[in-house]
């Protein structure tokens, strides 16, 4: 592309020309042997290296192009001095850029670690919890079905037995008292009233 480029100018030209893009043509073969070894790796690699090298690498790419047109304006340039400080400074903002991207991704792994673990866990316990409510809900209905069933028959055949009064009322009625004294005076002297 560049020597197609360098034809355009006469012969005695050419030369400096192709000496004027040399580093221009330095980063289109660098980077083009990057592009090369990213899709010439494995499936699985070629992702992980998309995911972990494709923000940093478009960064520094342009950053590179951008460095290399910006120096051909250094001898036009007024505030040369200022201009430069401002490229290192925007490369020292690209690598502090790259190193928190890289950072935010092992965040967001050890996170999503951390979930993976976390959902394998809450499932094992539910798992755990199902199947132990499976085997005692059958014995649970039958201990409070049992429970139930004897509580009722005892209070009440002790109530049955022995006058006993109802734990509902704080303080027994007066046919309560008169049906316990009949009671207990003589059983055969009750009278059903019509």
């Amino acid at each position: 592309m560049f020597d197609s480029f360098a034809q355009i100018f006469p012969a005695q030209w050419q030369g400096g020309v192709l000496l004027l893009l040399a580093p221009l043509r330095w980063l289109a073969e660098v980077q083009s042997t990057i592009v090369q070894a990213i899709l010439g790796a494995h499936p699985a690699g070629r992702l992980l290296l998309w995911v972990v090298l494709l923000i940093p690498a478009l960064v520094i790419a342009v950053g590179m192009w951008c460095t290399a047109l910006s120096l051909y304006t250094i001898p036009f340039r007024s505030g040369r001095g200022t201009f430069l400080t401002a490229v290192l400074m925007t490369w020292w903002d690209a690598g502090r850029c790259i190193w928190l991207f890289w950072s935010g991704m092992l965040r967001v792994g050890v996170a999503l670690v951390g979930w993976v673990i976390g959902s394998v866990k809450f499932g094992l316990l539910m798992l755990k919890n199902m199947l132990f409510g499976l085997v005692r809900s059958p014995l649970t209905l039958l201990d409070g079905a049992s429970r139930s069933y004897f509580q009722y028959r005892g209070s009440r055949s002790l109530s049955l037995r022995y006058g006993a009064r109802s734990s509902r009322r704080s303080s027994p009625s007066r046919c309560s008292r008169r049906w316990s004294k009949s009671l207990a005076a003589s059983p055969d002297s009750i009278r059903i009233r019509g």
